[in-house]
């Protein structure tokens, strides 16, 4: 049988999802949301108005913010800027957990087999873009920002997540349209 991409992309979200129902992660998919991975409800919600292919991209980030979660050494390595959220250093540690979630969502494609592209790097770059303009208080970001249905917002659980997993040290992920 012959998929279109979109159904190609939709079978990976399909796969994606059930990834994270199986760690008692729900998904939700609703039109013009802010995609966030959500720590204390163990929620993941994403856009619906993106592309299939982005939709995914941008899921897979999402999940890679899970596998960080459920790191035993997640409050040590990602939280230890937190308490003051208008220093730099916040925000460079900010930069370096989004960075880790993509590489861990781009790890669980890969060792998943599911579909990555260049796109994937294109979707990342540009996510990752509007974090350095925040760190530099760039007025392109106010500006950005306030014309984008693509904000994406991160909430840590309170407290660390149980796992039994194993999960490798870097991650990855992103949108695409």
């Amino acid at each position: 049988m012959v998929y279109s991409m979109n159904q190609v992309w939709l079978k990976c979200i399909a796969k994606a999802v059930k990834y994270a129902n199986d760690r008692g992660w729900t998904v939700l998919f609703k039109p013009k949301a802010i995609n966030m991975a959500d720590g204390d409800t163990k929620t993941v919600t994403i856009n619906s108005n993106q592309a299939p292919r982005r939709r995914f991209y941008l899921l897979l980030h999402e999940l890679g913010h899970l596998v960080l979660f459920e790191r035993s050494d997640y409050y040590e390595v990602y939280r230890k800027h937190y308490s003051n959220h208008y220093t730099l250093k916040y925000k460079i540690g900010v930069i370096e957990e989004e960075i880790d979630a993509w590489n861990a969502g781009e790890n669980l494609a890969l060792r998943h087999g599911w579909n990555l592209d260049p796109w994937f790097d294109v979707v990342r770059a540009s996510r990752l873009n509007t974090y350095m303009l925040w760190c530099t208080d760039n007025p392109d970001y106010v500006e950005r920002e306030k014309n984008s249905a693509k904000a994406v917002k991160v909430v840590m659980p309170a407290k660390p997540i149980e796992s039994n997993a194993t999960h490798p040290n870097t991650l990855a992920t992103e949108n695409q349209t």
